[in-house]
């Protein structure tokens, strides 16, 4: 009776453990507990903080499995955020691989990038293949940018729109009944044609948010205002074409930012990179959904709010 007693309580403790260690493991990624890692031998060493900023960026949401967060601007911001306030770390390259997004979650980023240049940390932006409109809203923040000659960048422009499918469903005979507050309220209904004045109304807002991207890019790069604005039409341009506008600085890829970083930030001798990313079970607790994926749900219209937020995004014809 006893061993049988005793056998219940391990199995009991057991099953309490894994419950415990699940909990652990898959609870939103905000909440777990997030120490720098770097290598061993580099611990007490001057360290450059790695930052990669890939696919659509928004702000976060559950996703996933067991409710795991896909990154966005909440993820980004928290982790420059931490970097900055690292005593070790004296640069931050952002490896930037991004058509843009939403635009509040982009104005989040490049107000946390200028905060950790006030905090005295260098940012250098490192470009892939992409880093247009928004993902460039955000690079212009940085202290110095490089890109690849064919890096795909620029995009200087806002959009906002949804599926409009009235005429189908009118075929179909299928209607939708709404009462609303105002004649504002449905604008960009996918039920109906959009009204002149609605369409006044959402240009003035365009143009409102389009003049804060110029701002920024005017007061990042220290360019002339009416210069961005010649070149702020939503036009994409190659890394080269970039350094000639003075969009960038240098043609360059990853390592060329790291060699800069540790340039400007007076890092003698080679320097600790701390990347969490790096580690297997960072990749495991926040498998990101592609940026592909993102872009085609919400050109379809698949928000939150059933249409398309403001957007600082550029989007490849593949999609």
């Amino acid at each position: 009776m006893r061993k049988q007693l005793v056998g219940v309580l391990l199995l009991a403790l057991f099953g309490l453990s894994l419950i415990v260690g699940l909990f652990l493991i898959f609870q939103p990624r905000e909440e777990l507990p997030r120490p720098e890692f770097a290598a061993l031998a580099g611990l007490g060493k001057e360290a450059i903080g790695i930052v990669r900023i890939h696919g659509v960026i928004s702000t976060q949401r559950p996703a996933g499995l067991f409710g795991l967060r896909e990154r966005g601007a909440d993820y980004y911001v928290q982790r420059i955020r931490r970097l900055s306030e690292n005593p070790r770390v004296k640069a931050i390259v952002l490896r930037v691989n991004s058509p843009g997004g939403s635009v509040g979650a982009c104005q989040e980023i490049y107000d946390e990038i200028l905060r950790a240049r006030e905090n005295g940390k260098k940012v250098i932006v490192s470009m892939g293949d992409l880093a247009a409109s928004g993902g460039y809203y955000i690079s212009a923040g940085a202290d110095y940018i490089l890109a690849n000659p064919g890096t795909i960048t620029g995009g200087i422009g806002v959009a906002i729109g949804n599926i409009n499918f009235h005429e189908l469903m009118d075929r179909w005979g299928v209607k939708m009944d709404i009462i609303k507050s105002g004649k504002y309220k449905d604008t960009l209904s996918s039920w109906r044609e959009m009204t002149e004045e609605e369409r006044e109304h959402l240009q003035k807002l365009v143009d409102r948010v389009h003049l804060q991207f110029i701002n920024a890019v005017a007061e990042g790069r220290e360019m002339d205002l009416a210069e961005v604005k010649a070149i702020a039409d939503g036009r994409v341009f190659t890394g080269e074409e970039a350094l000639e506008l003075g969009l960038v600085d240098r043609l360059g890829g990853f390592q060329s930012a790291i060699e800069v970083a540790a340039e400007k930030a007076g890092i003698k001798g080679k320097p600790a990179l701390i990347d969490e990313e790096r580690w297997p079970w960072e990749r495991f607790l926040s498998p990101g959904s592609s940026g592909k994926e993102d872009a085609i749900s919400k050109l379809l219209g698949q928000s939150e709010d059933s249409y398309l937020p403001v957007q600082y995004i550029y989007h490849p014809p593949s999609l």
